[in-house]
């Protein structure tokens, strides 16, 4: 029997999108390089799992019903100021990217995605975690 785990990194990712489409597409996307990817329909439910699982890296959308990734992203940060925090977001003012550099999100990706993009930066995070974790278990 073939590992299909064996060439994935091992790294847990929460994507919080609120259409279907995008999160399916980025969902089979993920999924094929990442071992653990959880998909949350709104900024609560990104909640309640990141409050669950603990994931490596949070990727969310910016604008969402219930709870959007702004709000969300403040709860996190009150009780995990390291989890990298990847924002998608159409929007550019000012006050919002201020109101992202004070919350320490790692990177604003400006919509419409490019998948290329989305993965550099993915790719970038998970390396820095994995160097992290090898320092860590070699100290």
């Amino acid at each position: 029997m073939h590992d299909v785990q064996k060439n994935k990194v091992d790294l847990s990712i929460l994507y919080v999108e609120d259409e279907l489409i995008t999160r399916m597409t980025i969902h089979k996307i993920l999924a094929a390089r990442y071992t653990t990817i959880y998909l949350a329909q709104d900024g609560k439910e990104g909640l309640e799992f990141f409050e669950q699982h603990h994931p490596d890296i949070i990727i969310t959308d910016t604008r969402m019903p219930v709870m959007d990734g702004l709000k969300m992203s403040q709860a996190i940060r009150e009780v995990n100021r390291q989890v990298p925090i990847i924002f998608t977001t159409a929007n550019e003012d000012s006050e919002f990217i201020e109101a992202t550099i004070r919350l320490g999100i790692t990177r604003n990706i400006i919509k419409p995605i490019l998948l290329k993009d989305l993965l550099a930066t993915v790719e970038e995070v998970a390396n820095k975690i994995l160097a992290n974790r090898t320092r860590a278990t070699e100290g």
